[in-house]
Protein backbone atom coordinates (compact mmCIF):
# COMPACT_ATOMS: atom_id res chain seq x y z
CA UNK A 1 0.00 0.00 0.00
CA UNK A 2 2.22 3.08 -1.22
CA UNK A 3 0.72 6.12 -0.81
CA UNK A 4 -0.89 8.17 -3.74
CA UNK A 5 -2.01 11.52 -4.44
CA UNK A 6 -5.10 9.84 -5.57
CA UNK A 7 -8.47 11.83 -5.15
CA UNK A 8 -9.91 11.41 -1.86
CA UNK A 9 -7.11 10.32 0.02
CA UNK A 10 -7.53 11.92 3.67
CA UNK A 11 -4.80 14.95 3.94
CA UNK A 12 -5.78 15.96 7.46
CA UNK A 13 -4.77 14.42 10.63
CA UNK A 14 -6.53 11.67 10.04
CA UNK A 15 -3.99 10.38 7.13
CA UNK A 16 -2.70 8.03 10.14
CA UNK A 17 -5.02 5.62 9.32
CA UNK A 18 -3.47 5.11 6.06
CA UNK A 19 -0.37 4.24 8.14
CA UNK A 20 -1.63 1.63 10.38
CA UNK A 21 -3.31 0.17 7.37
CA UNK A 22 0.17 -0.14 6.18
CA UNK A 23 0.81 -1.75 9.13
CA UNK A 24 -1.63 -4.19 9.72
CA UNK A 25 -1.30 -5.48 5.62
CA UNK A 26 2.66 -5.37 6.56
CA UNK A 27 2.40 -7.51 9.78
CA UNK A 28 -0.47 -9.78 8.00
CA UNK A 29 1.82 -10.34 5.19
CA UNK A 30 5.19 -11.34 7.12
CA UNK A 31 2.78 -13.98 9.59
CA UNK A 32 1.56 -15.53 6.57
CA UNK A 33 4.58 -15.94 4.97
CA UNK A 34 6.31 -17.01 8.48
CA UNK A 35 3.56 -19.97 8.77
CA UNK A 36 4.45 -20.88 4.91
CA UNK A 37 7.75 -21.45 6.10
CA UNK A 38 7.39 -22.48 9.60
CA UNK A 39 9.70 -24.42 11.74
CA UNK A 40 9.45 -26.04 15.15
CA UNK A 41 12.53 -23.57 16.48
CA UNK A 42 10.08 -20.76 15.49
CA UNK A 43 6.62 -21.84 16.95
CA UNK A 44 7.22 -19.66 19.96
CA UNK A 45 7.96 -16.48 17.88
CA UNK A 46 5.50 -16.77 15.41
CA UNK A 47 3.14 -17.31 18.36
CA UNK A 48 4.34 -14.07 20.10
CA UNK A 49 3.76 -11.98 17.03
CA UNK A 50 0.68 -13.39 16.08
CA UNK A 51 -1.47 -12.89 19.54
CA UNK A 52 -0.21 -9.62 19.43
CA UNK A 53 -1.45 -8.94 15.72
CA UNK A 54 -4.28 -10.55 16.94
CA UNK A 55 -4.79 -7.99 19.76
CA UNK A 56 -4.31 -5.19 17.50
CA UNK A 57 -6.41 -5.99 14.79
CA UNK A 58 -9.22 -6.83 17.66
CA UNK A 59 -8.50 -3.04 18.93
CA UNK A 60 -8.69 -1.05 15.60
CA UNK A 61 -11.78 -2.90 14.00
CA UNK A 62 -13.28 -2.02 17.47
CA UNK A 63 -12.20 1.65 17.25
CA UNK A 64 -13.85 2.29 13.71
CA UNK A 65 -17.55 0.37 14.65
CA UNK A 66 -17.31 2.19 17.81
CA UNK A 67 -16.04 5.96 17.04
CA UNK A 68 -14.79 6.38 13.37
CA UNK A 69 -17.60 4.53 11.34
CA UNK A 70 -20.34 6.37 13.60
CA UNK A 71 -18.81 9.53 13.37
CA UNK A 72 -18.87 9.48 9.77
CA UNK A 73 -22.41 8.30 9.64
CA UNK A 74 -23.51 10.97 11.66
CA UNK A 75 -22.06 13.89 9.19
CA UNK A 76 -23.94 12.11 6.46
CA UNK A 77 -21.52 10.09 5.24
CA UNK A 78 -22.47 6.69 4.12
CA UNK A 79 -20.61 3.26 5.40
CA UNK A 80 -21.19 0.10 3.22
CA UNK A 81 -22.67 -2.73 5.24
CA UNK A 82 -19.90 -5.01 3.53
CA UNK A 83 -17.05 -3.24 6.18
CA UNK A 84 -18.95 -4.32 9.20
CA UNK A 85 -19.52 -7.70 8.17
CA UNK A 86 -15.85 -8.10 6.96
CA UNK A 87 -14.59 -6.69 10.57
CA UNK A 88 -16.47 -10.22 11.67
CA UNK A 89 -15.43 -12.39 8.96
CA UNK A 90 -11.50 -11.53 9.83
CA UNK A 91 -12.28 -12.45 13.39
CA UNK A 92 -13.37 -15.37 12.29
CA UNK A 93 -10.19 -16.01 10.44
CA UNK A 94 -8.07 -14.71 13.71
CA UNK A 95 -9.95 -17.54 15.27
CA UNK A 96 -8.71 -20.46 12.87
CA UNK A 97 -5.38 -19.36 12.97
CA UNK A 98 -5.68 -19.47 16.87
CA UNK A 99 -7.12 -22.49 16.93
CA UNK A 100 -4.35 -24.11 14.12
CA UNK A 101 -1.87 -22.63 16.16
CA UNK A 102 -2.80 -23.99 19.76
CA UNK A 103 -3.42 -27.33 17.96
CA UNK A 104 0.92 -26.74 16.56
CA UNK A 105 1.93 -25.75 20.34
CA UNK A 106 -0.07 -28.54 21.73
CA UNK A 107 1.06 -31.62 19.41
CA UNK A 108 4.44 -29.94 17.60
CA UNK A 109 4.48 -31.96 15.19
CA UNK A 110 5.67 -31.13 11.17
CA UNK A 111 1.54 -31.92 10.15
CA UNK A 112 0.85 -29.15 12.69
CA UNK A 113 2.89 -26.83 11.64
CA UNK A 114 2.03 -27.18 7.89
CA UNK A 115 -1.59 -26.63 8.85
CA UNK A 116 -0.75 -23.02 10.17
CA UNK A 117 -0.30 -21.71 6.25
CA UNK A 118 -3.74 -22.02 4.77
CA UNK A 119 -5.65 -20.34 7.07
CA UNK A 120 -3.29 -17.16 7.46
CA UNK A 121 -3.24 -17.05 3.99
CA UNK A 122 -6.81 -16.83 3.98
CA UNK A 123 -6.74 -13.77 6.66
CA UNK A 124 -3.98 -11.71 4.88
CA UNK A 125 -6.09 -12.40 2.04
CA UNK A 126 -9.52 -11.39 3.28
CA UNK A 127 -7.52 -8.32 5.64
CA UNK A 128 -6.00 -6.63 2.28
CA UNK A 129 -9.37 -6.92 0.51
CA UNK A 130 -10.75 -5.26 3.52
CA UNK A 131 -8.56 -2.29 3.97
CA UNK A 132 -8.72 -1.19 0.19
CA UNK A 133 -12.71 -1.33 0.52
CA UNK A 134 -12.16 0.83 3.30
CA UNK A 135 -9.48 3.14 2.05
CA UNK A 136 -11.97 3.42 -1.52
CA UNK A 137 -15.34 3.96 0.28
CA UNK A 138 -15.02 4.98 4.49
CA UNK A 139 -12.03 7.13 4.15
CA UNK A 140 -12.25 8.88 1.08
CA UNK A 141 -15.34 10.82 2.53
CA UNK A 142 -12.94 12.29 5.68
CA UNK A 143 -11.68 15.41 4.39
CA UNK A 144 -15.14 16.10 2.81
CA UNK A 145 -17.63 15.45 6.56
CA UNK A 146 -14.35 17.09 9.06
CA UNK A 147 -12.40 19.87 9.44
CA UNK A 148 -8.71 19.74 10.40
CA UNK A 149 -9.47 20.25 13.47
CA UNK A 150 -12.61 18.25 13.34
CA UNK A 151 -10.26 15.32 12.24
CA UNK A 152 -7.86 16.18 15.29
CA UNK A 153 -10.71 15.77 18.07
CA UNK A 154 -11.70 12.77 16.53
CA UNK A 155 -8.50 11.54 16.73
CA UNK A 156 -8.17 12.68 20.13
CA UNK A 157 -11.15 10.64 21.37
CA UNK A 158 -9.86 7.52 19.67
CA UNK A 159 -6.71 8.31 21.43
CA UNK A 160 -8.36 8.38 24.74
CA UNK A 161 -10.70 5.46 24.29
CA UNK A 162 -7.62 3.68 24.38
CA UNK A 163 -6.44 1.09 27.02
CA UNK A 164 -3.65 3.00 29.08
CA UNK A 165 -0.96 1.13 27.23
CA UNK A 166 -1.86 -0.08 23.87
CA UNK A 167 1.52 -2.10 23.51
CA UNK A 168 1.57 -1.24 19.87
CA UNK A 169 3.86 -3.59 18.29
CA UNK A 170 7.28 -2.05 16.28
CA UNK A 171 5.44 -2.37 13.20
CA UNK A 172 2.98 0.06 13.94
CA UNK A 173 5.94 2.49 16.10
CA UNK A 174 7.56 2.41 13.28
CA UNK A 175 5.00 3.60 10.73
CA UNK A 176 3.62 6.13 13.02
CA UNK A 177 7.30 7.34 14.43
CA UNK A 178 9.63 6.95 10.67
CA UNK A 179 7.38 7.69 7.89
CA UNK A 180 4.83 9.90 9.49
CA UNK A 181 6.34 11.96 12.35
CA UNK A 182 10.44 10.91 12.18
CA UNK A 183 10.56 10.53 15.23
CA UNK A 184 13.72 8.44 15.29
CA UNK A 185 15.81 11.93 14.52
CA UNK A 186 18.31 12.13 17.32
CA UNK A 187 17.18 15.31 18.27
CA UNK A 188 13.57 14.00 18.84
CA UNK A 189 14.82 10.68 19.70
CA UNK A 190 16.36 12.85 22.66
CA UNK A 191 12.85 14.36 23.69
CA UNK A 192 11.19 11.10 24.02
CA UNK A 193 13.91 9.93 26.35
CA UNK A 194 13.08 13.19 28.34
CA UNK A 195 9.80 13.32 28.48
CA UNK A 196 9.82 9.46 29.29
CA UNK A 197 12.22 10.36 32.42
CA UNK A 198 10.38 13.18 33.51
CA UNK A 199 6.64 12.01 32.90
CA UNK A 200 7.26 8.42 34.30
CA UNK A 201 5.85 7.03 31.05
CA UNK A 202 6.00 3.00 30.91
CA UNK A 203 5.42 0.72 28.95
CA UNK A 204 3.83 -2.28 29.12
CA UNK A 205 6.58 -5.78 30.74
CA UNK A 206 7.93 -6.79 27.68
CA UNK A 207 7.04 -4.28 25.07
CA UNK A 208 9.82 -2.10 25.16
CA UNK A 209 11.37 1.16 25.86
CA UNK A 210 7.95 3.77 25.71
CA UNK A 211 7.53 5.27 22.18
CA UNK A 212 6.50 8.77 20.93
CA UNK A 213 3.20 7.03 20.34
CA UNK A 214 3.53 5.96 24.19
CA UNK A 215 3.64 9.54 25.12
CA UNK A 216 1.09 11.02 22.77
CA UNK A 217 -1.10 9.06 24.47
CA UNK A 218 -0.49 9.47 27.87
CA UNK A 219 -0.80 13.41 27.42
CA UNK A 220 -3.78 13.13 25.09
CA UNK A 221 -5.62 11.48 28.06
CA UNK A 222 -4.25 13.31 30.74
CA UNK A 223 -5.84 16.50 29.19
CA UNK A 224 -9.07 14.93 27.77
CA UNK A 225 -9.79 13.77 32.02
CA UNK A 226 -9.66 17.09 32.85
CA UNK A 227 -12.73 18.69 34.68
CA UNK A 228 -14.74 21.61 32.78
CA UNK A 229 -13.66 24.08 35.33
CA UNK A 230 -9.73 23.58 34.49
CA UNK A 231 -10.76 23.28 30.41
CA UNK A 232 -12.43 26.55 30.43
CA UNK A 233 -10.87 28.63 32.82
CA UNK A 234 -7.87 31.04 31.85
CA UNK A 235 -8.10 33.29 35.61
CA UNK A 236 -6.54 30.23 37.60
CA UNK A 237 -3.46 29.16 34.98
CA UNK A 238 -0.41 30.53 34.15
CA UNK A 239 -0.05 31.83 30.64
CA UNK A 240 1.86 28.46 29.60
CA UNK A 241 -1.22 26.10 31.45
CA UNK A 242 -3.49 27.92 29.67
CA UNK A 243 -1.27 27.78 25.95
CA UNK A 244 -0.79 23.85 26.22
CA UNK A 245 -4.52 23.13 27.13
CA UNK A 246 -5.54 25.29 24.11
CA UNK A 247 -2.75 23.62 21.71
CA UNK A 248 -4.07 20.13 23.15
CA UNK A 249 -7.43 21.18 21.79
CA UNK A 250 -6.41 22.25 18.73
CA UNK A 251 -3.55 20.17 17.39
CA UNK A 252 -3.38 19.14 14.00
CA UNK A 253 -1.21 16.19 14.41
CA UNK A 254 1.14 14.75 17.56
CA UNK A 255 4.15 15.67 16.46
CA UNK A 256 3.80 19.01 15.28
CA UNK A 257 2.25 19.50 18.51
CA UNK A 258 5.26 17.57 20.46
CA UNK A 259 7.95 18.94 18.52
CA UNK A 260 7.19 21.95 17.33
CA UNK A 261 4.10 23.70 18.74
CA UNK A 262 4.59 22.80 22.65
CA UNK A 263 8.05 24.05 22.50
CA UNK A 264 7.34 27.41 21.15
CA UNK A 265 5.27 27.75 24.30
CA UNK A 266 8.31 27.13 26.43
CA UNK A 267 10.25 29.90 24.23
CA UNK A 268 12.25 26.78 22.97
CA UNK A 269 13.31 26.14 19.42
CA UNK A 270 11.74 23.07 17.68
CA UNK A 271 13.21 20.02 17.41
CA UNK A 272 13.61 18.98 13.93
CA UNK A 273 14.17 14.71 12.77
CA UNK A 274 17.59 15.83 12.04
CA UNK A 275 20.89 17.84 13.91
CA UNK A 276 22.86 17.32 16.78
CA UNK A 277 20.94 16.15 19.85
CA UNK A 278 20.93 18.63 22.70
CA UNK A 279 19.62 16.61 25.90
CA UNK A 280 20.17 19.63 27.74
CA UNK A 281 16.97 21.51 25.53
CA UNK A 282 15.12 18.21 25.86
CA UNK A 283 15.20 18.29 29.28
CA UNK A 284 14.39 21.80 29.85
CA UNK A 285 11.89 21.33 27.62
CA UNK A 286 10.78 17.96 29.27
CA UNK A 287 11.09 19.83 32.80
CA UNK A 288 8.37 22.55 31.45
CA UNK A 289 6.16 20.31 30.03
CA UNK A 290 5.82 18.33 33.21
CA UNK A 291 5.36 21.01 35.39
CA UNK A 292 2.75 22.62 33.56
CA UNK A 293 0.69 19.34 32.88
CA UNK A 294 1.16 19.32 37.10
CA UNK A 295 -0.48 22.29 37.20
CA UNK A 296 -3.62 21.92 34.95
CA UNK A 297 -3.67 18.45 37.05
CA UNK A 298 -4.08 20.21 40.08
CA UNK A 299 -5.84 23.54 38.94
CA UNK A 300 -9.45 21.95 40.63
CA UNK A 301 -8.19 20.54 43.32
CA UNK A 302 -6.42 23.78 44.28
CA UNK A 303 -10.12 25.89 43.45
CA UNK A 304 -11.94 23.35 46.21
CA UNK A 305 -9.76 23.91 48.24
CA UNK A 306 -9.66 27.43 48.44
CA UNK A 307 -13.48 27.28 48.55
CA UNK A 308 -12.94 25.15 51.45
CA UNK A 309 -11.00 27.36 53.27
CA UNK A 310 -12.93 30.22 51.92
CA UNK A 311 -16.15 28.32 53.46
CA UNK A 312 -14.12 27.20 56.71
CA UNK A 313 -13.58 30.83 57.36
CA UNK A 314 -16.99 32.71 56.90
CA UNK A 315 -18.38 29.78 59.29
CA UNK A 316 -15.60 29.56 61.54
CA UNK A 317 -15.16 26.36 61.06
CA UNK A 318 -11.51 25.21 60.59
CA UNK A 319 -12.24 21.10 60.25
CA UNK A 320 -12.80 19.05 57.18
CA UNK A 321 -14.99 19.50 54.15
CA UNK A 322 -17.68 17.11 55.84
CA UNK A 323 -17.80 19.23 59.36
CA UNK A 324 -17.46 22.57 57.34
CA UNK A 325 -21.00 21.18 55.11
CA UNK A 326 -22.45 20.46 58.81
Amino acid sequence: MTETNAPGRITGPLKTWYDLHEALDHEVTGIAADAADLTLSGLDAFATRFWAFDRELRAHSEVEDGIMFPAITERGGTIVAELLHEHRVEQLAVYAVGAALLKANATRTPDALAALAGPTADLRDSLQAHLELEEATALTQVDGLFSDDEQSALFRTIIGSLPPDPQLQPWVTEALSIKNTQTRGVKRASVIQSLVDRLGITSRRGAGAPTFLNIATALYRELRVLPPFTQKTRRNLSREAAEVREAFHHAAEPDVLLFDTLPAVFGCGAFSGSGRADPHAAAKYADRLATTIIELRECFPALMSSVHQQLAQATSTGGDLAEVRE
